[in-house]
């Protein structure tokens, strides 16, 4: 092989980088169309004097701890000035794991609706310290440490994927 082979070779991986970059970018542009189309029908929802549910840490844990809060719900609630209503829901994670499809045999699921949080009681808040302090209530309520939702997804030590 000589000189011009490398060249070649070197430039059909930059054209199928250059390749991948595009589809990457066309499929981010596509989510993100997603997600303000839905914030929209959430924002129309909210307006029409009804109520929606979001689960805003986006996906189930693989640990069954919280995640972090994504601000999609609590931007909604700060700019509509509409209730936030806390509700803990226990014992999903062995029923339907993050992975799974299938309900996994019997289990006791349980739902606790906690006080709402009027918007009079976060006026003035953005939506990240809003959505840390109603993730601190639900972890309170878990018995979860209100801090660290970082490594709520951690796999620890030995353990398998």
């Amino acid at each position: 092989t000589g000189w011009s082979d490398w060249v070649r070779a070197a430039q059909v991986i930059s054209q199928n980088l250059k390749d991948n970059v595009q589809n990457l970018e066309s499929e981010m542009q596509k989510i993100s169309d997603s997600v303000k189309q839905m914030m929209q029908e959430c924002e129309d929802t909210l307006q029409s004097g009804s109520s929606i549910m979001m689960f805003p840490e986006g996906t189930r844990s693989t640990t069954g701890r919280m995640r972090r809060f994504k601000p999609g719900a609590f931007e909604l609630a700060i700019r509509n000035r509409v209730p936030v209503q806390p509700i803990v829901i226990r014992g999903t994670g062995d029923a339907l794991p993050k992975r799974g499809f299938v309900l996994q045999g019997r289990h006791t699921i349980s739902i606790e609706v906690l006080e709402p949080i009027d918007p009079e009681e976060f006026d003035g808040d953005d939506a990240e310290s809003l959505s840390l302090r109603v993730r601190a209530i639900l972890a309170a309520e878990l018995g979860e440490p209100a801090s660290d939702p970082v490594a709520a997804d951690a796999v620890p030590a030995g353990a398998a994927n």
